[in-house]
């Protein structure tokens, strides 16, 4: 599903020529559909195009693409066939979504990849200017936000501009992204 707007499109044109990460929590792919690199994405919270064993009994994901495919088009009355329903090779059991919602989520090779891919980012980037842009982020996984303001209360802030030496944190709720792209451009665009 495509998004409603072309937010996701906006940030990578805004992005363009610079060097960039992101850590995010969508599990749906937005961000690469509009074109960023997979390898410069890290998806901390999962993935809805993978399966895990819903135990885990071991820690690996599966791609469920074509096995969803089938799902949709086989459906009847909202009930998928029987024989599609995936089960776990490992243990028998029934497979979920790589979902961050309990204890039982697994953190995979590719879940590693990307973390290391972040460090080796933020390791390579720690001397130099740095924006950090948190964009749309709720109050059940906010990331910088809640780092960098330490438990004071937001709930009414729409965005916040934190500074310190040559790093910058901006947090924007989406529907705000075009005043703040405005507003800090110029902010970005100093490199």
């Amino acid at each position: 599903m495509d998004p409603p707007k072309d937010t996701y499109a906006k940030l990578l044109r805004l992005l363009e020529g610079k060097d960039f990460f992101v850590i995010t929590t969508n599990v749906d792919h937005q961000f690469q559909r509009a074109g960023f690199p997979k390898g410069r994405l890290f998806y901390t919270q999962g993935d809805y195009g993978l399966w895990q064993c819903s135990e885990p009994c071991h820690q690996a994901t599966y791609d469920n693409y074509e096995t969803v495919k089938a799902m949709v088009e086989q459906q009847r009355d909202l009930r998928v066939p029987s024989e599609l329903v995936p089960y776990c090779p490992v243990c028998g059991k029934p497979m979920s979504m790589n979902l961050r919602a309990d204890n039982t989520f697994v953190e995979d090779e590719g879940w590693y990849a990307a973390a290391a891919r972040y460090t080796d980012f933020m390791r390579a980037h720690l001397l130099g200017r740095v924006l950090y842009l948190e964009l749309g982020v709720g109050g059940n996984t906010p990331v910088f936000h809640s780092m960098r303001t330490k438990g004071k209360s937001t709930r009414n802030a729409i965005k916040r501009q934190i500074s310190e030496g040559s790093h910058t944190w901006i947090c924007c709720k989406i529907k705000m992204l075009n005043k703040c792209q405005r507003e800090f451009a110029p902010i970005v665009q100093v490199r």
